[in-house]
């Protein structure tokens, strides 16, 4: 270490010099002040991790090559869960839609003519089965996706009704004029998404128990929030309005699914089975994604058109 050009040392040896010199000048015992004495240099031992077992170094490999280890890595035989037909395995297995679905479903009110599976106080959902051609443009085998348009000032319609409604002298102040609704933010919508994604998930595995009962549920939950949970109690309703739709969605003789099976043959025999989705649809995030080891397909039900009904 050095001080204005010079090391500690020199800096330290100069010190005790100026304070000798001062010191043999004065009437006091020079005795009585000790120089300093450089630190010594401290060296810290580097001990074994405990905590970290030996396992096969990168040398005792069983792999030839790299082809072999993304051989192993990545097994094409054995696709992840969320494109097989089975359960998902986890909550981030149940994905969502391209993107050019927001806008198809939005077409000669497709949404709206599509009968609505529950309708409660946070959301709206509807349900688009494989034998749907928007199906064909989802990412897992059993999708979700949802619109944030929506929502009240304040979280609460009737509080939102009664701001709207008011005409006294305090109608031009910014409070009146700004709508703070949790929908409007991006952390209030991701926190709602993840919610209902994994309250779905739960649902999902608590009534499927067949393979039949798989075969009903497999497609895109569609969900238009509205309200979003504030308490505990609120996020139980939200379960339970969730555990409701699926009651309804696997009873095979029900006056929805009836309805529903007569919406998705007109829808599809009016947009020839999905032809126009089909084009616009996006299949790479980006250039080369195929040659990526361990590559799936973004949209692995894009050419299933067999299923249509």
């Amino acid at each position: 270490m050095k001080i204005r050009g010079c090391s500690i040392e020199i800096f330290r040896f100069k010190h005790d010099t100026v304070v000798r010199n001062f010191l043999s000048n004065s009437s006091g015992p020079v005795n009585l002040v000790k120089p300093i004495s450089p630190m010594p240099q401290r060296t810290v031992p580097v001990l074994p991790n405990k905590y970290i077992e030996e396992t096969t170094g990168a040398f005792q490999a069983n792999f030839k090559n790299c082809k072999e280890f993304v051989k192993y890595r990545y097994n094409e035989e054995y696709p992840p869960s969320h494109i097989r037909n089975c359960l998902p395995e986890k909550p981030t297995d149940i994905k969502g839609v391209d993107q050019v679905v927001y806008k198809h479903v939005h077409r000669k009110q497709m949404i709206r003519k599509l009968p609505t599976l529950l309708s409660s106080k946070f959301f709206t959902l509807k349900f688009f089965p494989d034998s749907h051609h928007v199906s064909l443009a989802r990412k897992s085998n059993i999708a979700y996706t949802f619109t944030n348009r929506g929502g009240f000032n304040l979280n609460d319609p009737l509080l939102a009704k009664s701001l709207t409604e008011y005409k006294g002298k305090y109608k031009k102040l910014a409070f009146f004029q700004e709508k703070l609704c949790p929908l409007d933010t991006a952390v209030g919508r991701a926190k709602y998404r993840k919610f209902i994604k994994r309250s779905l998930f739960e649902s999902l595995h608590k009534y499927v128990k067949l393979p039949k009962d798989l075969d009903q549920v497999r497609g895109v939950f569609f969900f238009r929030f509205t309200i979003v949970p504030a308490t505990e109690s609120d996020k139980q309703q939200v379960m339970t309005d969730l555990d409701s739709a699926l009651n309804v969605l696997l009873k095979s003789n029900s006056n929805y699914k009836s309805q529903l099976l007569n919406v998705v043959k007109e829808q599809n025999k009016a947009f020839r089975n999905g032809q126009v989705l089909v084009k616009e649809v996006k299949m790479y995030n980006t250039i080369g994604a195929r040659n990526v080891p361990g590559y799936y397909s973004k949209l692995p039900y894009i050419d299933d058109m067999k299923k249509l009904l």
